[in-house]
């Protein structure tokens, strides 16, 4: 929805750090792609078989994509804009899952992405008219007669699962079976785990049927001009707690890779450098990295992210909102190039404010209280970690030891292009690091 961005009680709809720019809020999306160090997505289109035409060329029968970033460095607005260009007939049918709205991040299992997948492909091809022949579709049916409703008739639960829904054909049919499957799934109702248990337990036979329903999708799209194959994107799987994230994309995603299609999956940064073996599993790795507001090796700001950064803020804010530009660079330097940061702190300079203007006075008050909150898990030996890492200006390769993935998980540790390492600004100016840095320096 458009605000009126200068004024002050109405911007603070734009200042939500923890809503995505979808089609709705658009009109604030800034191009960051030269600040983060000419990271384009040419090489991510290649990738999908894309050509310097936007024509879908020659994609693979399976691939597995791995989109990555630090949580809240923009991959949900990216994976949007991405999925509206390759939702097109020349390219892919996108199945976009948001795992944050449409399931449970919080108690997430690589069943429930299977049976949301399967639910959003039959809706959607439902939705277009897309006809499926009954005989493509007996495996799935069978696979949901005999190990979901069968084992929930010994607790007398499928009829809750089966209300409303009339025993018929059709991909519609079977599409409002898995809707009531990943409802139940997400709203935890007491059959939830033996929904999780009978798929995975019997994963093989509901690949064999989805495989065979995203094959005769991809030959119906085909002929109805609608795409040439299935592509399912998958965010949000990048908000689970820290080892649910471990468990879903080490322990169990060999599951998920039984499904024969495309996916783009997103996971935070710090998991690449904790399992090294990622980079094989995954067909690609598109890194989107923080924006680089200084070069390496210099605190001076980088005039294309200082440009990038400020057109951000003018989005939401108006200029004639704050006491001086200066106040904005101020914001710009301690969100360390992190989108969502730099929302925060917008948000939080507003509410610190005694006026109807974002001062100098209230952005310092702001920096002081996001600080603050990396107090409450940093230590003295991820203080010296995060001095050594920026005295010496090193790559991940020459840093990745223990104590560096929970540092990057956290944000207390950056990364920018070329694989370059620095610490939070904001981390920078508490007692703790000050005082090692000062000791280091007196050392040298």
């Amino acid at each position: 929805m458009r605000v009126n961005h200068a004024d002050y009680w109405e911007v603070a709809v734009n200042l939500d750090p923890n809503v995505p720019l979808d089609t709705g809020t658009m009109d604030l999306y800034v191009d960051t792609s030269e600040a983060r160090g000419d990271v384009t997505q040419d090489d991510l289109l290649r990738a999908l078989g894309i050509d310097a035409t936007q024509t879908l060329r020659r994609p693979m029968e399976r691939q597995y994509i791995l989109f990555t970033s630090h949580l809240g460095g923009g991959k949900s607005t990216e994976l949007r804009r991405l999925s509206q260009l390759l939702h097109d007939p020349q390219r892919y049918f996108v199945v976009f899952v948001d795992a944050v709205e449409q399931l449970n991040p919080n108690n997430l299992h690589d069943t429930d992405i299977l049976l949301k997948q399967a639910d959003l492909l039959c809706a959607m091809l439902a939705g277009q008219g897309v006809m499926i022949d009954d005989v493509h579709l007996y495996t799935l049916k069978e696979w949901f007669k005999q190990r979901i409703i069968v084992r929930l008739n010994e607790r007398a639960s499928s009829l809750e699962l089966t209300a409303g829904l009339e025993a018929k054909a059709g991909i519609g049919w079977l599409g409002g079976l898995f809707a009531k499957l990943t409802s139940a799934v997400k709203f935890g109702t007491t059959f939830r785990e033996e929904i999780r248990s009978e798929t995975k337990n019997h994963l093989e036979e509901f690949a064999a049927g989805f495989n065979q329903l995203i094959r005769a999708a991809n030959a119906a799209l085909q002929r109805q001009q609608l795409g040439q194959r299935v592509l399912f994107m998958v965010d949000g799987t990048d908000r689970m707690p820290y080892a649910d994230m471990e468990r879903f994309f080490v322990t169990d995603f060999s599951e998920l890779q039984r499904i024969e299609a495309t996916f783009i999956y997103c996971t935070q940064v710090h998991l690449l450098y904790q399992h090294n073996f990622l980079q094989q599993r995954f067909h690609y790795i598109h890194r989107v990295p923080m924006l680089k507001i200084h070069q390496r090796g210099s605190d001076d700001f980088w005039p294309p992210a200082l440009e990038t950064m400020r057109a951000m803020v003018y989005k939401r804010v108006a200029p004639s909102l704050f006491d001086s530009e200066e106040t904005v660079d101020y914001l710009i330097r301690y969100s360390g190039g992190h989108p969502r940061d730099l929302v925060r702190l917008l948000e939080l300079t507003r509410i610190k404010t005694r006026s109807e203007i974002f001062t100098r006075e209230a952005a310092e008050k702001a920096v002081r209280d996001m600080a603050a909150d990396f107090l409450r898990f940093l230590q003295g030996k991820d203080y010296d970690l995060l001095v050594r890492i920026d005295s010496q200006d090193a790559q991940n390769t020459q840093e990745a030891e223990e104590g560096t993935h929970k540092l990057l998980h956290t944000l207390a540790l950056l990364e920018y292009n070329n694989l370059w390492w620095r610490s939070h600004p904001l981390v920078r100016t508490l007692p703790g690091y000050q005082k090692r840095m000062h000791s280091t320096h007196v050392a040298g």
